[in-house]
């Protein structure tokens, strides 16, 4: 919990002092504006554009992005990912004598989301679709053939509108409204899954950028249900902070911070660009849900490698 408080206080102090900071409202080009606004709030590092087109040549980059497959959440592959004590799919099925799991594996997420229909009944409303894939690879496990021990699979879909709205000193500045679907394909008893109802404000001043993200799980059947108690570990909402430093990029994800029975979750990630398409990225979480079919376990990992930021640009 310490270092939750250390972590809160360096972002809260950067973010009040800072002059000078970057505000995407006053970026011309439509394509760096939302670029800009993607970072602000988490969804990945992508390198500036040069900004070489006219208003003519801007307008077609901007009509091309929006029919394009585009970053979403952070894509990146982690070469070390440490964690002295794994669950292994068969110790969380009462096996008493599991397959030995490496401390140090791989771990990859990519993320991608592209329009549905632009204008959605506005000009300031798009309909997107959107995944996310991240994997657990036991890749340097030699003695059981490098098995992927858990890989997690979310598809959704979702209506984001532009805002322009003052909320104590910040500028709200969008709102997306959707629906997510989690699992990891196995077959029981290891199968996991849940569906959410999502609202996502996203607000920013300067370099830094602020994400509140409640959810309302989805009910479904008890007898078909494979984690009933998955919101006691991964609560009812996230809230993401973001900081540009030079040209580090830092994040905060916190989740769960009132439970009375589990701990608060959280995650500090650090970015930073090495070329225009390739940053050095590193992360530490601490809590529930690093991965679905051990979500109800306390995790503590720590990673680094590289992002990729225009994966499916």
């Amino acid at each position: 919990m310490k270092i939750l408080v250390v972590v809160m206080v360096v972002v809260c102090s950067q973010y009040l002092f800072a002059q000078g900071a970057e505000d995407c409202t006053s970026v011309i080009n439509p394509e760096q504006r939302l670029v800009c606004y993607d970072r602000l709030h988490g969804y990945g590092y992508t390198a500036p554009i040069s900004a070489k087109a006219n208003n003519q040549k801007g307008d077609l980059v901007e009509e091309k992005a929006k029919k394009s497959i585009r970053p979403y959440r952070l894509s990146y592959f982690l070469p070390v990912s440490y964690n002295s004590d794994r669950q292994t799919a068969d110790q969380i099925i009462g096996i008493e004598t599991p397959p030995d799991l490496d401390e140090i594996e791989g771990k990859f997420q990519i993320s991608f989301k592209f329009t549905i229909w632009d204008e959605f009944f506005a000009d300031d409303v798009e309909l997107l679709g959107a995944y996310t894939q991240k994997s657990f690879w036991q890749m340097y496990n030699s003695t059981h053939s490098a098995p992927f021990r858990e890989t997690n699979y979310e598809p959704e879909i979702f209506v984001s509108k532009e805002m322009d709205i003052d909320v104590l000193g910040l500028n709200w500045f969008s709102t997306n409204f959707g629906f997510v679907h989690q699992s990891n394909g196995r077959a029981n008893p290891l199968s996991r899954s849940w569906n959410r109802i999502y609202f996502d404000l996203m607000f920013k001043k300067g370099n830094f950028g602020l994400s509140l993200k409640p959810w309302w799980r989805v009910e479904e059947n008890v007898a078909g249900d494979d984690n009933p108690d998955i919101e006691d570990y991964l609560g009812t909402y996230e809230i993401t902070m973001n900081y540009q430093l030079g040209e580090s990029e830092f994040s905060l994800m916190l989740r769960n911070l009132a439970s009375s029975e589990h701990q608060e979750t959280f995650k500090l990630s650090w970015l930073y660009p090495l070329t225009d398409s390739i940053s050095l990225y590193a992360e530490y979480f601490h809590g529930y849900g690093e991965s679905l079919v051990d979500y109800n376990y306390l995790n503590e990992t720590i990673g680094i490698g590289l992002s990729i930021n225009d994966l499916v640009d």
